[in-house]
């Protein structure tokens, strides 16, 4: 009886090591920038552990380095309801490319609110609203463009 117990100990025990090496390096890879390296191994860790919000911030960001941004956004959502601040930004980044400029500028709220509650400085959010307004503001003054042909 002990001896299963001791066996099936081991076999616990080197699964968390196993899980936590392979963690590690992909973590290692995403902080030297390597987004495609780390990229399969955020998705092993995230089939392991699917309601991490980190490793779903991680995977996202990894998605959205690597030129899948419309993948990333499903994984930034799930960060952002796991309370992962930094998901927010991305979101926001996302909406700015599609034109969705209201929703980036509740993402922006939402990220700063966040911030503000960690006591982090909130100095990135100043320029990323300012780009957000900036484009907003032109978006509105373009004028709808009509061709007539004389032929």
């Amino acid at each position: 009886m002990k001896a299963r117990f001791l066996l099936l100990t081991i076999a616990m025990l080197g699964t968390t090591m196993m899980w936590s090496a392979t963690l590690e390096q992909a973590k290692s890879a995403y902080n030297k920038g390597d987004y495609a390296k780390a990229l399969p191994m955020m998705m092993e860790q995230h089939k392991k552990s699917p309601k991490n919000g980190s490793v779903c911030h991680w995977l996202g960001v990894c998605l959205y380095k690597t030129g899948e941004v419309s993948k990333s956004k499903e994984y930034f959502e799930l960060a952002a309801s796991r309370n992962v601040a930094e998901a927010n930004r991305y979101l926001a980044l996302i909406s700015y490319d599609k034109y969705d400029f209201d929703a980036a500028e509740e993402y922006l709220d939402k990220y700063e609110q966040a911030l503000t509650k960690a006591k982090k400085p909130t100095d990135d959010i100043d320029s990323l609203r300012r780009c957000v307004n900036k484009a907003k503001l032109m978006i509105d003054h373009v004028e709808k463009i009509v061709i007539i042909d004389s032929v």
